[in-house]
């Protein structure tokens, strides 16, 4: 990395379009500007080897019962909950962890050893002990807006004493987004004396309501170190120039700008069957679709069961097609079908 010092020089304006000029054409001129802050410049698979060590901002959605609050609590530990919903210690005891080996796993998944067999919940599928525990997962059942903003200081303030103590970072997962979104409008409502159905001014409610779900909840979460995952429903979108009832396609519930403010985009859905008395029923097979990633634009084949291991080999192989010249060698790489490989 090239660290540049500049200094002031005769019949050099300081004005700002001047200074950029300066330090864009005096890369290897050894230019010093007195009292001025050391300039980086940073390369861009300097940039790419770093966002490969960052922890994940991703907004998952998609309809009820799509795997999303699942794919969230596969990822690293303590994974710490703020719920609104209170559905997800139904699926919470079926995460596990090995006190020996520290294996993690979930009770549903196949046995890698025995493919015929699916893990059992008190015996360690990798080394066999019985040493095991319910995964680190703590929640936070949170039924106003104000109360998902104290979880979210609680919950930064443990994961930052763990990453003290351990150097690695943890998780925290919003469940869901969207009804802290419809909170805050609702809140904001009942405080100038309307009701949950008065219609909101864009121009004039929006600008006090904004900040208090961007500024003071999401982008707290966003600006700190470890894993955020926020969670939202699956809302349709209504449009068609004929039929103003007709359904033109579906989005992430909650505040519209959600999905750039993360840097991964995942919609979730479970593939269904037509049974012969003309119902559904879902297969199991959850599947994940890619809408964006901060790497590389394009198309990215669904994946079966994402889960976190799975995630961040594709990050590895995203990484690698964009030119990253050493990725870290633990992880599996996948194959064309983004599947993990088997060593």
């Amino acid at each position: 990395m090239d660290t540049i010092e500049f200094k002031k020089n005769e019949g050099v304006s300081n004005t700002p379009s001047s200074f950029a000029n300066l330090a864009f054409n005096a890369a290897n001129a050894n230019i010093l500007v007195s009292n001025h802050p050391r300039l980086i410049i940073e390369t861009s698979e300097e940039i790419c080897s770093a966002y490969s060590k960052i922890a994940f901002r991703i907004l998952v959605w998609g309809n009820k019962n799509s795997a999303k609050t699942h794919l969230a609590l596969t990822f690293p530990p303590p994974v710490c909950l703020i719920d609104t919903e209170d559905r997800a210690k139904l699926i919470i005891p079926k995460f596990r962890m090995c006190k020996d080996c520290n294996a993690q796993w979930v009770s549903s998944d196949k046995h890698p050893k025995h493919p015929n067999k699916i893990c059992d919940i008190k015996e360690c599928p990798q080394c066999g002990s019985t040493n095991v525990s319910v995964k680190d997962i703590r929640k936070i059942k949170v039924i106003n807006s104000q109360q998902a903003r104290e979880a979210a200081r609680v919950f930064i303030d443990i994961l930052n004493k763990h990453y003290e103590q351990t150097g690695k970072v943890g998780t925290i997962v919003v469940d869901n987004i969207s009804k802290i979104w419809d909170w805050v409008q609702n809140e904001y409502a009942a405080k100038r004396g309307k009701t949950t159905e008065d219609r909101l001014s864009p121009r004039d409610d929006y600008k006090n309501i904004n900040p208090e779900h961007n500024e003071n909840f999401r982008d707290v979460l966003l600006n700190c170190k470890h894993n955020v995952i926020l969670i939202a429903t699956s809302k349709s979108e209504y449009g068609d120039a004929n039929n103003i009832y007709k359904i033109t396609g579906c989005k992430a519930e909650g505040q519209k700008h959600n999905p750039f403010a993360v840097d991964w985009e995942i919609y979730n859905s479970e593939g269904e069957i037509l049974l012969k008395d003309g119902k559904t029923i879902g297969n199991g097979e959850f599947m994940s679709y890619i809408l964006k990633n901060s790497l590389v634009s394009g198309v990215i084949n669904p994946i079966k069961f994402l889960d976190y291991n799975k995630l961040v080999t594709l990050r590895e192989k995203l990484l690698a097609e964009c030119g990253v010249s050493e990725l870290p060698k633990e992880l599996p790489k996948v194959n064309e079908t983004n599947e993990i490989e088997k060593k």
